[in-house]
């Protein structure tokens, strides 16, 4: 994983688009402000990303100390087994508004809360629209 600090997640976005291939994955992992996300995917991958975002005026990458490989992940089965998991518990109608990570313009309720926590292990993190 890296932090791209400087570009658009848009430019970052694209620069993703161009590396990315059949063997090596990457993309992006976390939202964290107009000008910082992270990315994740084959360590190969992610160097190129940094390599080219830090060729770009104002712009540096640097490598995080967590790990969300996000890319690399099998996202359906994993979405799949926790809905199905989620789908055996009842849910009650929240008494307090919470946003989910994965989509911030929406808040959990009793009909969408399976298919939000569903959807957070294949979605990017949409920290600044969360915030």
């Amino acid at each position: 994983m890296a932090a791209i600090i400087g570009l658009s997640s848009e430019t970052v976005e694209d620069l993703c688009c161009q590396v990315r291939s059949k063997n090596e994955v990457v993309g992006l992992a976390i939202h964290n402000a107009p000008n910082q996300v992270v990315i994740s995917g084959h360590g190969s991958a992610v160097e190129k990303i940094m390599t080219e975002s830090e060729k770009k005026r104002g712009a540096e990458g640097c490598q995080t100390s967590h790990q969300r490989s996000l890319p690399l992940q099998p996202p359906r089965p994993g979405a799949e087994w926790l809905r199905a998991d989620l789908n055996g518990i009842t849910f009650h109608e929240f008494k307090i508004p919470v946003i989910p990570n994965c989509d911030s313009g929406l808040f959990y309720n009793r009909g969408n809360v399976c298919e939000l926590l569903a959807r957070q292990i294949t979605s990017p993190v949409q920290w600044q629209g969360t915030i």
